[in-house]
């Protein structure tokens, strides 16, 4: 069972698109408006991620599927589409720092722009209730390094299929200028 911890973080927002980031005098970071002024409030903590809850409007959430530098994933459920996704939401704490919101716009873009069976697609990016998260491909499964700590080693075979796998996945970020910079068993 995953738990996340709860915190809250001070911020302000946009006037006109809700983003948690504005600062008086200065262009928001997600909708370039000049802010003039800004009204604090408090971030969402993590513990508002419960199953069952709707989330942005139309996603359920079925799962916590883990917790990174840059955000909360979870497993969602597309009430209008009908089908599984995975939302990646932007941590509240690091909301506030441009440079983390235009990382993680970053690689929303970078995903939406690899076409290849072993990168999951992105459906774009989403900016509700003053958050930011992407809407991605729900893939099944277990990363490499849950199946090798329970199973071990591959077998030579699984070992090079996966390896060749692996690399045409990132041929195909790298025709598109991507270079991945955190290839591990953990996001394999």
């Amino acid at each position: 069972d995953y738990r996340i911890f709860p915190y809250t973080v001070v911020c302000v927002v946009c006037k006109v698109c809700g983003f948690g980031k504005a600062v008086e005098g200065e262009p928001c970071g997600l909708c370039g408006t000049l802010q003039d002024s800004a009204a604090p409030v408090l971030a969402v903590s993590d513990d508002a991620y419960q199953v069952g809850q709707v989330y942005g409007g139309r996603y359920r959430i079925d799962a916590v599927l883990g917790r990174g530098g840059m955000g909360v994933v979870l497993r969602a459920h597309d009430l209008e589409a009908r089908r599984d996704l995975a939302l990646k939401v932007l941590h509240p704490d690091i909301a506030c720092d441009d440079q983390s919101v235009a990382r993680f716009r970053r690689e929303a873009e970078i995903l939406a722009r690899i076409e290849h069976p072993g990168v999951p697609r992105c459906f774009g990016l989403v900016m509700e209730g003053g958050e930011l998260f992407f809407v991605t491909e729900f893939i099944d499964g277990r990363d490499l390094k849950s199946e090798l700590g329970e199973r071990g080693p591959l077998a030579i075979p699984a070992a090079l299929e996966l390896a060749a796998t692996v690399a045409d996945a990132l041929a195909a970020a790298h025709e598109r200028g991507v270079v991945h910079r955190d290839v591990k068993p953990q996001n394999i």
